[in-house]
Parts: C-alpha cells; structure tokens; sequence
C-alpha cells in the first residue's frame, strides 16, 4: 500500500479552508476517505405521522465528492438525534471547484425526540422536531 496527500479546497465564508488528509492507494487503486462535508443548512419536515425527512445543504471543494447522511443509531429514544453529514472523495483528479451538494434521509422520530443536530465539518445545526409543518435553520 502507498499513501500520499489530498488537498480538498473548501470555500467558507469570509475565508478559504484547506483541508488535507491522507488518501491510500493498494492494487485496485486509491481507497475512499471519508470527512465531515461542510454544511450550510438543514431542515426537518414532517410528512406523514412520526415519519420526518431531514435535509442538509453544504458545498465541497471537488465534485469528487459524495455526501451522505449517518444517523445515530439509539438503544432509547434520545431527545436529541444527531445526524453526521458524512463526504466521501471518489477516486480519480478532481479540479478544485467549489460544488453544492443536498442530501436527505427519511427518520421515524419517535416523540421524545425533541431535536435534530446535524455535524458537520464546519459546525453543528441544531433544529427542533415541528409537531406539525417544517423545521428549518
């Protein structure tokens, strides 16, 4: 296996970050790496009865880049259910363009479930579970 670095240029507002991690590269050719994707905002709407679909918005570096989102898993209803916002760089040279990207993931909350908090690489969003209608910040 060989390693080598990865730059991935990200555009926040009021500065540029540069993130840089290793990528590894075996046999078959470079293996994935994964990060926390900067977001920029979420929402959670409810469309059918404890059935909620939670969305997030953010921007990448690279449109090599793939997000999707990591429920928690819980043994008890928590009343926060934290969600990670979860970029996977494909293999292969990307130009450094920054790139929106959206991605969602339907949950059952169940109602001790106050809140939602979606991590990201850049900061944390915390929404409250609407008991009707949308939640958006």
């Amino acid at each position: 296996m060989k390693k080598g670095l990865v730059a991935v240029c990200l555009a926040v507002p009021a500065c540029v970050l540069l993130l840089t991690f290793t990528a590894t590269h075996d046999a078959a050719g470079p293996v994935e790496d994964k990060e926390l994707a900067a977001i920029n905002k979420a929402s959670v709407e409810r469309f059918q009865d404890n059935l909620f679909r939670i969305t997030v918005e953010g921007s990448a570096g690279s449109p090599g880049w793939v997000v999707n989102l990591h429920p928690r898993a819980y043994n008890e209803p928590p009343e926060i259910w934290i969600i990670e916002a979860v970029g996977v760089l494909r293999p292969g040279l990307w130009a450094q363009v920054v790139t929106e990207w959206k991605a969602s993931v339907d949950l059952h909350l169940p109602q001790e479930t106050q809140r939602v908090s979606v991590i990201g690489g850049n900061k944390t969003i915390s929404i409250p579970v609407p008991p009707g209608g949308l939640g958006e910040e």
